[in-house]
């Protein structure tokens, strides 16, 4: 016969914030962590997954051009470009902007566009997406112009 095999999981969480809860506190404890070691060499992914209406969008954007309530896009950004600037390295920065919905890729750079996204893993480069553009970006309101752009073309149920 047909039976499912149902089996008890348990969760770990890192952290759990409440409703009061602030961007500064949420990136301070979860993000800044992890974008140390994004510039220590490590590729990290910061991953929002939810049901509609739950805080995805407010948490990881918040607004752009309120510094208190800029959510952890803007932060990351605003960080890593203040550390790779102090260090007085070079540096090339590229930005993609990947939506998956129903399943879905879609660039959010190149929206109205035919080609097929695909992700796969790289030997050197860990987990890539074929055919994303990556945008050269010069500076941190460059970034944020450009995926306020990508913003806009989001998809919402």
């Amino acid at each position: 016969g047909n039976s499912a095999y149902l089996r008890k999981r348990s969760l770990v969480f890192d952290h759990v914030f409440g409703p009061y809860s602030r961007q500064d506190e949420v990136f301070e404890t979860l993000v800044k962590p992890i974008v140390d070691e994004t510039l220590a060499g490590y590729n990290c992914t910061i991953f929002a997954y939810g049901q509609t209406g739950t805080g995805k969008t407010h948490t990881m954007e918040g607004v752009f051009s309120n510094p208190e309530e800029a959510g952890i896009v803007p932060r990351s950004v605003k960080t890593i470009f203040e550390q790779l600037e102090r260090s007085g390295a070079e540096f090339t920065i590229r930005v993609s902007f990947l939506e998956l919905y129903n399943e879905e890729l879609l660039d959010l750079f190149d929206p109205f566009s035919n080609k097929k996204l695909q992700l796969c893993e790289d030997a050197k480069k860990g987990v890539v997406c074929q055919n994303l553009d990556e945008i050269p970006v010069l500076n941190v309101e460059h970034i944020f112009d450009i995926l306020q752009k990508g913003v806009k073309q989001r998809q919402s149920a």
